[in-house]
């Protein structure tokens, strides 16, 4: 810290006089999260939970028709199960609350043996993973287990970026040689007349 900004702290009494230098200063760590999938993984991963919303409109242009209703399909398939496993964990977490703090109470026995497991596929819980405590892991551990995400999935080798790159580049060719395709048949309309 400079002297000229601790003189202006001190005389706008943030920082005491007669304090140590070493006590204000700070060190700062980050920490980064590392992703245990690979980009592989994480492809498969992110078209089971958003669908094609992880697509770019040009994209979802060349798709084949057949392809965007599987991708929809798997994607609220997916939706379906995780909304109830949500439900189910939240269940479990109140039903534990409720027989802890009530312990001797008959009728909140009553409410969890009845209640204590209902879910309902039309109510959408809006509670996120993290704050129930699931990680990715633990995701696609359950799509593992429902069938949504290969059983090979932890052991699928990441794709090369070039591959990736030249994908993208397929997509584009194609989707330049539809449209001089379909620039030359509406010239040869013009000239047909």
């Amino acid at each position: 810290m400079s002297s000229q900004l601790k003189e202006q702290l001190i005389l706008k009494g943030v920082i005491p006089e007669n304090t140590p230098k070493k006590q204000y200063t700070r060190k700062f760590k980050q920490s980064y999260e590392r992703d245990l999938f690979n980009n592989n993984q994480n492809f498969l991963y992110k078209r089971a939970l958003f669908g094609l919303s992880m697509y770019e409109p040009d994209e979802l242009q060349i798709m084949h028709q057949d392809k965007i209703k599987r991708i929809n399909k798997v994607n609220l398939h997916a939706q379906e199960i995780l909304n109830i496993w949500k439900q189910q964990i939240i269940n479990s977490i109140t039903n534990e609350f409720f027989t802890k703090t009530f312990s001797n109470s008959n009728f909140v026995r009553d409410i969890i043996d009845k209640y204590g497991n209902y879910t309902d596929t039309n109510y959408i819980s809006t509670v996120d993973f993290k704050s129930i405590g699931m990680t990715k892991k633990h995701i696609a551990d359950k799509l593992i287990i429902e069938g949504i995400l290969p059983h090979n999935f932890y052991e699928l080798k990441p794709v090369k970026k070039e591959t990736m790159k030249i994908k993208k580049l397929d997509w584009r060719l194609f989707k330049f040689k539809k449209k001089i395709v379909n620039d030359q048949t509406e010239i040869k309309k013009l000239y047909r007349v």
